[in-house]
């Protein structure tokens, strides 16, 4: 796992993307749920691939399980805001930012794993 700085407003973590699953489900009712994997995280959002189109704009809610020797578990809700589609076929990659948190635990959770991994966490952000 790698720290990346960038014009972002926070410390991108690089993960190992076959080892971070992430599930996927659009807000809508009804709405089915994708499993993925993780590229990239950060307190303010992520980059994932799913084998699903989401088009910008759509609203998700997100389960993730981050690696380490004790997983860690993170629920939130995001917007799709971006769309990276390189092939034809096969997965897509998505920006996703977080909106919210499911609970003020998970929001703990996520910002103790990225210090923990070397992130600069931006209080402003």
């Amino acid at each position: 796992m790698s720290i990346r700085s960038d014009r972002r407003q926070a410390d991108r973590m690089q993960l190992p993307a076959p080892y971070t699953a992430v599930e996927v489900r659009p807000v809508e009712a009804d709405a089915a749920e994708f499993e993925g994997h993780l590229y990239d995280l950060s307190q303010t959002g992520l980059r994932l691939e799913i084998d699903e189109d989401l088009p910008i704009g759509t609203m998700v809610r997100l389960r993730m399980v981050l690696p380490g020797r004790q997983p860690v578990s993170v629920r939130a809700r995001g917007e799709v805001v971006r769309c990276h589609d390189d092939e034809l076929s096969g997965p897509i990659r998505l920006g996703i930012h977080f909106e919210r948190f499911e609970t003020h635990t998970d929001r703990r959770r996520l910002m103790s794993y990225l210090r923990q991994n070397g992130c600069r966490i931006n209080q402003a952000a």
